[in-house]
Formats: C-alpha cells, sequence, structure tokens
C-alpha cells in the first residue's frame, strides 16, 4: 500500500461519506503527509487513473447523466436533489 498508517485512517474515516465530509476531512492535508513514499505521484499508471476518472480534464462533454452520489444524511443534497416520489420512497427530507 501507497498508505501510511495516517493515509489508512484517513481513508477509512473518508468511506462512504459526501462531498463535504471528505472535504472537510482532508482540509488543509497533503497527500505527502499520508503517503509512505512518493514515487506513487510519478507513476503513469496513477495518473492514467485520475485522469480517467475526472470530469475536470475530460477532453469533450459527457455523453451520458452523470451520477453523484451523496449519503442519506446529506442535508444539501436532500434539499436540492430529493423529488416528492424519492422522499416518499426512501424517507428523505423528514
Amino acid at each position: 500500500s501507497y498508505l501510511n498508517p495516517r493515509g489508512m485512517a484517513l481513508r477509512d474515516a473518508m468511506a462512504n461519506r459526501c462531498t463535504n465530509e471528505i472535504l472537510a476531512i482532508g482540509a488543509n492535508g497533503s497527500a505527502r503527509e499520508f503517503a509512505t513514499t512518493t514515487s506513487i505521484f510519478d507513476r503513469p499508471e496513477a495518473r492514467s487513473v485520475v485522469e480517467e476518472n475526472s470530469l475536470e480534464i475530460y477532453p469533450g462533454v459527457p455523453e451520458i447523466p452523470m451520477f453523484e452520489w451523496h449519503s442519506p444524511s446529506d442535508p444539501l443534497a436532500l434539499r436540492t436533489i430529493c423529488s416528492p416520489v424519492m422522499c416518499s420512497f426512501n424517507g428523505c427530507g423528514k
């Protein structure tokens, strides 16, 4: 693993969290603080994974809807994307 003990703890803390929580958990941190070695930053395979999964550097416009996952406890998502049908299905917004 490229993660040191602090990186493993951060990974576990971020699991199944919404975007705002992930940003708050990782705020003011540097990837170098959580890695066993910085050699990962120079590996083409690692960079290709980032590029493959990045909408920011994607060279075109997605041709299909993009799913953005939110945790069930994400109040921002519940207020902005929860339709009346979904709310009655999963009880959100209560």
